[in-house]
């Protein structure tokens, strides 16, 4: 889930304190100025990090926060670093109609000044693409090097390679069932280790694929393993790629641009 620094006017705090505490349920960790800072703390210093540490700014738009010099400084902080990584960080919901500063007003924004409730689903599932996207940069990076690896290679070591993955497959099959799982699992984590990628980033995509359904982390068992299997065979690459190979990593993330 992300980590969501809250922007508002002292004006709307509860209104902030509302989404604050909706977000919470939704698994999301937010930083909200009243949870986070402590008397004695310096307040610009802590706000700084605030934001720094977090991968959206949720700005509360009102008349009251238009007015703010402190809101101002906040969400122009997360616009400029979004202009400079060129991903989306600043999340604007409209509380009340007001003046939208310029900056703003190409964004969409969550409305909630007929309907809270649809105005926080519209921003959970803005936070949810937009996590979605991060994760399949993180997870894609390698493609360039992947699709290199791949061009390089000529009719003979195409042909050479399949027979591998056949007598991987054959081998496989001749093994004991417990001892099954372990080699599938060293070939995968082969790949992930030289993609620089991890178990649970290659969970979380399988998991969008409708494939794995459990925990998120970083242990390679026997139901990714079953994922890994099912999502090749609806691709047809189960005997020419072993579990998790170059092949499967570049179906990925042809199939990954087709979910929303």
């Amino acid at each position: 889930m992300a980590s969501v620094f809250l922007s508002h006017s002292s004006h709307d705090k509860e209104a902030a304190r509302r989404l604050a505490k909706d977000l919470r349920a939704n698994r999301h960790a937010v930083w909200l100025d009243e949870w986070e800072i402590h008397v004695g703390e310096c307040i610009h210093s802590k706000i700084e990090k605030g934001i720094q540490e977090s991968d959206f700014l949720v700005l509360l738009l009102s008349s009251h926060a238009v007015a703010s010099k402190w809101v101002d400084r906040e969400w122009k902080a997360a616009h400029w670093n979004e202009v400079e990584s060129n991903s989306v960080a600043l999340l604007p919901v409209l509380l009340e109609p007001c003046d939208i500063p310029m900056l703003l007003r190409t964004k969409k924004y969550a409305d909630c000044t007929h309907s809270y409730e649809h105005g926080m689903r519209d921003l959970l599932d803005a936070m949810s693409y937009f996590e979605s996207l991060k994760s399949d940069r993180d997870f894609f990076r390698a493609i360039p090097t992947v699709w290199a690896e791949e061009r390089n290679l000529d009719d003979i070591e195409r042909r050479a390679r399949n027979r591998h993955w056949d007598q991987f497959e054959n081998l496989v099959q001749s093994l004991p069932q417990a001892d099954k799982g372990t080699v599938q699992a060293a070939n995968s984590v082969y790949y992930l280790r030289k993609y620089g990628l991890t178990t649970s980033q290659l969970k979380e995509q399988l998991s969008r694929f409708g494939s794995y359904s459990g925990a998120i982390n970083d242990d390679f068992d026997e139901e990714v393993t079953d994922a890994l299997l099912e999502f090749q065979a609806s691709f047809n690459l189960r005997h020419i790629d072993g579990i998790f190979g170059p092949l499967t990593y570049l179906v990925m993330a042809e199939a990954a641009k087709n979910i929303k």
